[in-house]
Formats: structure tokens, C-alpha cells, sequence
């Protein structure tokens, strides 16, 4: 089995609970060692669709299929040079996650890039041998996003420019950006999304004037000011506003007086 490490992070203060494969892996054959085979549903992806019978004839009319969130279970052996160390680490498993915090799980293999979904605790148990001090551990995870994710990419946005953005996953990515206006766009802005052969890939107008510094998440398709949402501050084009896999373009333009500077971010998405 090759060597990899699961990392479990608690969204409230980044502290970090990881389970390894490998005697070595991490310089130490103590803490909590994945079984084999003991990450599953990390690569399932079940599809979901609405479907309706077809009146008079055989068959089945079917919707579009999209995927279900995921459920992702870990199962290890905790193991200790003693006993009381053994129960100290028992204690941290159990109660890593007892509050309902939110967590990323990140799988980590060396020479690859990491993948990583964001993810609730569902269940958790820590089961001890007695005659020494090792254990077996099960934390159950629901992810309610379909998608992992990758690299996170941060791309600067000159004034009135355009620039490359690359997803290197499979799947679309949802990007955000945030946008500090230096004076205020009396007329707003807009940022379009294109590629060489798709003029129309994605479109968003800000109709507001914004001195403000804000967020636009497209995911949710909505500008925030200090995480309040601004409502009737867009309107856009009639699909989402993702980027594909590949290489795509984005420009911000200016209908009007105004200046401001944008990072977008983004995610390799799978």
C-alpha cells in the first residue's frame, strides 16, 4: 500500500487530527494508523435524478443526473508506546469534533497534489484492545459537496485588464472575488467571463455604486459588503458563472469613471 497521510482540519482554529499510512510515514509508528483500505467513499460519487413514467409506453423519462454529497469514513488503528498516552489520544479523537464544528479533510500523497472536500463529523468511536495500548478508531464524515477540490489558485485583476485563469481539475470551478474600489463606480462594473471560442461564457454587471471594499461569490450570485449580502446589486447571463477546466479568460470593465483593484480565487475542482 503506498504511503499517504489523511488530514483531518477543524475549521475553528485549524487544529489538525491526521491519520498515515506507512510504519514511517510522519517519522513515528505511533498515533493513528489508516487500516488498509480504510479511507472509502472518498472516490464514489452516486448520481441523483428526478424521474418521471412515461404515460402509455415503456420506459422511464430521466431528468438531469447530478452527484449526491459524499460519505467518507476513516477507520484506523490508534496506537501508543503506553497506555496513558493512549488514553490521551483516544480522549483527542473523541472529542476532536464534539462541538459540531465544521472540518476539511485533506488527502495527502507524496509527489501529488493534495485533494480536499470540506465535510461535518457524523460519527465517531474508539474501540480499545485492553492488553495494550491500541485501539481502533472509526470517524464517519458527510461532505455535502460532490466535489473535491485541489490547488487553490489567487489571480490579481489589473483595472480595466484581462488575465488567464486555469482550472486544472475535471469539473467547473466556482470562483470569488474581491474587489477594493479606490473611488467609487458611480456606473458599477462588469466582469466577463470568455474563452477563444465562447465570447458569452460568463457575464456579471454590478449595477451599484460600491466605495466599499466587497465580495462577489458567483456560487451563491450575490455581492456581500462586510459578509452582509447586497441585494439587487447584479444581474448576469443565463447560465453560471464557472470556470472550466482549461483555460479561460476574464476581463473587468468599466462603463464609466471609477477605479478598483480585484483578486480572484478559485479552486482546481474534481
Amino acid at each position: 500500500m503506498s504511503e499517504f497521510a489523511v488530514h483531518v482540519v477543524r475549521a475553528s482554529d485549524e487544529a489538525q487530527l491526521t491519520c498515515f499510512t506507512g510504519v514511517r510515514y510522519g517519522g513515528s509508528k505511533h498515533g493513528l494508523g489508516l487500516k488498509a483500505n480504510g479511507i472509502t467513499g472518498w472516490s464514489r460519487r452516486r448520481m441523483r435524478h428526478d424521474s418521471t413514467p412515461r404515460p402509455f409506453q415503456h420506459g422511464t423519462r430521466v431528468g438531469r443526473r447530478l452527484r449526491d454529497g459524499q460519505k467518507i469514513t476513516l477507520e484506523a488503528i490508534a496506537q501508543e508506546a503506553s497506555q496513558y498516552d493512549f488514553d490521551r489520544l483516544a480522549e483527542t479523537v473523541l472529542g476532536f469534533l464534539a462541538g459540531g464544528e465544521a472540518c476539511r479533510i485533506i488527502v495527502d500523497k507524496p509527489g501529488e497534489e493534495s485533494r480536499w472536500v470540506d465535510a461535518v463529523l457524523d460519527e465517531v468511536d474508539v474501540t480499545p484492545l485492553h492488553y495494550k495500548p491500541r485501539g481502533d478508531v472509526l470517524m464517519s464524515f458527510v461532505a455535502p459537496d460532490a466535489v473535491r477540490y485541489g490547488t487553490e489558485r489567487r489571480v490579481s485583476i489589473p483595472v480595466g485588464g484581462t488575465v488567464d485563469l486555469e482550472n486544472r481539475g475535471t469539473l467547473a470551478a466556482w470562483p470569488q472575488m474581491y474587489v477594493t474600489a479606490a473611488a467609487s463606480t458611480p456606473n458599477g462594473y462588469a466582469v466577463r467571463l470568455f474563452t477563444d471560442t465562447n465570447p458569452d461564457l460568463g457575464y456579471w454587471r454590478v449595477q451599484k455604486s460600491l466605495s466599499s471594499p466587497h465580495l462577489l461569490d458567483f456560487k451563491k450570485a450575490q455581492v456581500r459588503v462586510g459578509g452582509n449580502p447586497l441585494w439587487e446589486a447584479t444581474y448576469g447571463s443565463s447560465g453560471p458563472f464557472q470556470i472550466p477546466p482549461g483555460l479561460t479568460k476574464m476581463r473587468l470593465e468599466y462603463p464609466g469613471v471609477g477605479s478598483a483593484s480585484a483578486v480572484i480565487t478559485y479552486a482546481d475542482s474534481y
